[in-house]
């Protein structure tokens, strides 16, 4: 991974936080992915609205990456090219935090 993008990394780590670290953990455990439909809030009648990740969560992270990329004067995406890494992105900020979580346990 370049400096570059270990950077951003790094910044979408900080910035998911323990709360958001663990619901992108919690559906990769429950669905196998990052970025699953999740049943959604209940209708009267029964039925549900289904909770795109990719949509909700996902936009904000790609949002995030958009910004953050721009703030830190790292190569900015397209839009196209975001919907098609991003994922990638939340797989390694996860990556990062196992691997502090597992320096800070050794010392």
């Amino acid at each position: 991974m370049s400096g570059e993008n270990e950077l951003l990394v790094k910044r979408l780590s900080e910035w998911l936080g323990e709360e958001g670290k663990a619901f992108f953990k919690e559906n990769m455990e429950k669905h196998g992915t990052y970025i699953p439909v999740l049943e959604g809030e209940k209708l009267q009648n029964g039925s549900t609205i289904p909770h795109p990740v990719h949509l909700r969560e996902g936009m904000k992270v790609r949002n995030f990456l958009r910004s953050g990329a721009s703030t830190y004067g790292l190569t900015i995406f397209d839009g196209v090219e975001l919907d098609d890494v991003y994922v990638g992105y939340i797989e390694k900020a996860m990556e990062f935090v196992e691997e502090d979580k597992d320096a800070n346990e050794s010392d």
